[in-house]
């Protein structure tokens, strides 16, 4: 796995932990896995046993898609700072993204298109 899908899952496992579960401790034994195996488990480090996780009630591909949300964000912010690392001493190449950021924030998006179309 990447470190940035190991990330993301982790940080969807812990997510769905304090949510369905609450604490650390408590959701360790539902697993019965150690509290530092799923500490581990939502730091990235090492991955989960999603099999453990879905017979405690998760929902695996909740979490899959989920981690991958996470994911494809955390790409996106990464790519946003290099760009505006790179762009710190073109401001006439800023004002021309900030631009187009604008309008593309304007522009419905494919799923907004498709709903309209779904209730017509």
């Amino acid at each position: 796995m990447s470190d940035s899908w190991s990330t993301a899952l982790g940080e969807a496992i812990r997510e769905w932990r304090v949510r369905e579960l609450g604490a650390q401790k408590l959701a360790s034994e539902c697993l019965s896995v150690h509290q530092s195996a799923l500490s581990r488990w939502e730091s990235g480090q090492c991955s989960p046993d999603l099999v453990a996780m879905w017979r405690a009630g998760a929902r695996v591909d909740a979490l899959l898609t989920r981690a991958a949300q996470i994911e494809k964000a955390s790409l996106a912010t990464e790519a946003i700072r290099s760009l505006a690392q790179k762009l710190h001493d073109r401001p006439d190449l800023l004002a021309r993204v900030q631009e187009i950021l604008e309008q593309a924030a304007r522009a419905p998006s494919a799923d907004d298109t498709h709903r309209r179309e779904e209730t017509k």
